[in-house]
C-alpha cells in the first residue's frame, strides 16, 4: 500500500481506515496500532492531528464522510421547486458514486445508527444536522410548513440511503445503469411536487 503524503491524503486514509476496521473488526477492536499500520501514518501523527483518544477518531471519520455524504457544506440552497429537483437528483447521484468508493459507509450507518456507544452518537449528530439542514431547504423550496418539510426530508433521506445501499451491494447495477435509477427517483419527486402540499 502506498503511504500518503500530503496531511490532506492522510487525513483521507485516516478516515477511511477507522470505518474499515471499524467494519472488519468492531468498533471495540479499533486501535490506534492498528489504524497507524492501516492508514500507513504514525501513532504520534494521529494524537496530533486527530485526537487521543478513541472517540476522537470515530468523530474524525464519521464527520469527515458525513459531510461528504451528505454534502452539508457550500451546497446551494434552492429557492423553488424547480430549483430543488436537479439538486436532489445531483445529490443523489453523487450519493451513489461514493457508495462505490467508499462501500463500508453505508453498511457501518446500518449497523451503529442508534446505539449509544460514540459511532452511533456521532451518527445521530450528524444525521440531525443533515435533517435539519434538508428541512429547511424543503421548507424554504416547496413552501411547506415545518412539519411536512421534516417529514419529507426524513422519507428524502431514507430513501437515498436505501438506493445507495442497493446500488453497492445488490444486483442493481447489473440489470439497471445509475441514468435510469435516477430517472425513475426524478419522476417520483416530479410526481409528488405536481400534488398539492399541506
Amino acid at each position: 500500500m502506498a503511504k500518503p503524503t500530503g496531511k490532506t491524503d492522510k487525513m483521507e486514509r485516516v478516515a477511511s481506515a477507522t470505518l474499515q476496521l471499524i467494519l472488519e473488526q468492531g468498533l471495540s477492536e479499533l486501535t490506534f496500532s492498528k489504524l497507524s499500520r492501516k492508514a500507513g501514518v504514525s501513532r504520534p501523527w494521529l494524537y496530533e492531528y486527530i485526537g487521543a483518544t478513541k472517540e476522537s477518531l470515530v468523530e474524525y471519520a464519521v464527520d469527515h464522510f458525513g459531510k461528504q455524504y451528505a454534502r452539508l457544506d457550500n451546497r446551494p440552497r434552492a429557492s423553488s421547486a424547480k430549483e430543488w429537483l436537479p439538486q436532489v437528483l445531483l445529490r443523489t447521484d453523487e450519493l451513489l458514486d461514493d457508495s462505490l468508493a467508499y462501500p463500508w459507509v453505508i453498511p457501518l450507518y446500518y449497523r451503529y445508527r442508534g446505539t449509544v456507544n460514540p459511532l452511533g452518537k456521532r451518527i445521530k449528530l450528524l444525521e440531525e444536522r443533515y435533517l435539519k439542514s434538508m428541512t429547511e431547504e424543503i421548507k424554504q423550496a416547496l413552501q411547506v410548513r415545518n412539519e411536512t418539510a421534516r417529514v419529507l426530508a426524513e422519507t428524502l433521506m431514507a430513501v437515498r440511503l436505501g438506493l445507495a445501499y442497493h446500488w453497492v451491494f445488490s444486483d442493481f447495477r447489473k440489470h439497471s445503469r445509475k441514468e435510469d435509477l435516477l430517472a425513475i427517483v426524478h419522476s417520483v419527486l416530479k410526481r409528488m411536487l405536481s400534488r398539492p402540499r399541506p
